[in-house]
């Protein structure tokens, strides 16, 4: 009985009306990968120190100790060709959608539309709404609202959604659930929650009946929002460098999946490592893992299914992190150190299993 209730969910949220999903027919539950636009851009730092035209976020210790995360394309992937390669290879291995850090500009002030559009960390997404292959994928935002990118006021969420519903929100590759666009929120929930409803009666002038947002691990009795789910899974930081192994880290990730009350539509985050020593100071290090492989990543993976069978989400969706955080150690492409990208691989095996069980 319990198969088949979950074979129903499933298809209710194929055959949703109104082509509310804009025609997208789900199978198994949503897969998304975390994509950051830190590839393209300018290091002139980078670039003069090594005679290469260095992308923003690409430091020395990427391009000289962990040269084996270098994308097999090289460390630019701002053009069109490379992103019409990355759309295949999320498609044919199983990922549904990419989510795309999208910051605000000016921090913690009005917006400056100028400056976002010139932002080189979004020209991933109109690299990807240009894509001939688009069709193959779904996309949305992961609104990074950190510092440097934070949204301060209510008005000025209601003028970022203005922005989206111009540049984003109306491409028919939007992932749209029951007529609303989905959004990921970035920390600073908490505040948020709190005028989530009358931004939701805002976009409705624009034919929709609201926002889907997704916070970030906010769950409290008062939230507003339609589902949590984590950018990335942390253990806490102790202020100093320390190694610890990936089977430990899963044990943590599916502790904190737990921590969320069943009556909370949730989505897991799957984490393909977490590795930030390229981008540290010596003032700030922490924790990374190490002997991380794709048994123990298909393992996580499979547990995340099983989590939406148990809580029997009405929108069974997964996060992983990351497709590209290569400076972070979360990446599912493939690199110099992984050409065969044997974890993209794994994603598609474990939801043809998953699925041959209903």
């Amino acid at each position: 009985m319990r198969n088949i209730i979950f074979k129903l969910i499933i298809l209710s949220f194929c055959l949703l009306s109104n082509n509310k999903l804009q025609g997208f027919q789900y199978k198994t539950p949503l897969v998304g990968a975390y994509y950051f636009g830190g590839w393209s851009g300018y290091n002139k730092l980078i670039s003069e120190a090594y005679n290469i035209n260095a992308p923003s976020h690409l430091t020395k210790e990427l391009f000289t100790t962990y040269k084996e995360r270098q994308p097999i394309w090289g460390w630019r992937d701002d053009t069109l060709p490379i992103m019409e390669k990355q759309i295949d290879l999320a498609h044919k291995n199983g990922i549904d959608f990419f989510s795309f850090c999208w910051y605000w500009k000016n921090d913690n002030e009005k917006i400056d539309t100028v400056k976002i559009n010139k932002h080189s960390l979004h020209n991933c997404i109109k690299l990807f709404q240009k894509a001939k292959n688009k069709g193959l994928m779904k996309f949305s935002l992961l609104i990074a609202n950190h510092k440097g990118a934070r949204i301060k006021e209510k008005k000025d969420w209601i003028d970022a959604i203005d922005y989206w519903v111009k540049h984003y929100f109306n491409d028919k590759q939007y992932l749209i659930i029951d007529n609303k666009p989905v959004i990921s929120i970035f920390t600073d929930n908490q505040r948020i929650n709190s005028f989530l409803p009358e931004i939701n009666e805002y976009i409705r002038k624009y034919g929709f009946n609201g926002l889907f947002i997704i916070s970030n691990g906010y769950y409290s009795k008062d939230s507003n929002f339609n589902m949590t789910s984590i950018y990335n899974i942390r253990e806490k930081e102790p202020g100093y460098s320390l190694q610890k192994e990936y089977k430990d880290f899963i044990k943590y990730i599916k502790l904190e999946w737990e921590k969320v009350p069943y009556n909370v539509p949730f989505a897991p985050c799957v984490m393909t490592n977490w590795d930030n020593r390229p981008w540290e100071t010596e003032e700030k290090k922490g924790i990374y893992y190490i002997k991380n492989n794709t048994k123990l990543f298909k393992k996580q993976l499979l547990n995340a299914f099983e989590v939406l069978d148990a809580r029997k989400e009405k929108y069974p969706m997964i996060f992983i992190y990351a497709w590209n955080e290569l400076g972070e150690g979360g990446y599912l492409i493939p690199t110099q150190g992984d050409k065969n990208y044997k974890y993209l691989k794994v994603i598609q095996k474990v939801k043809s299993d998953f699925i041959k069980k209903f």
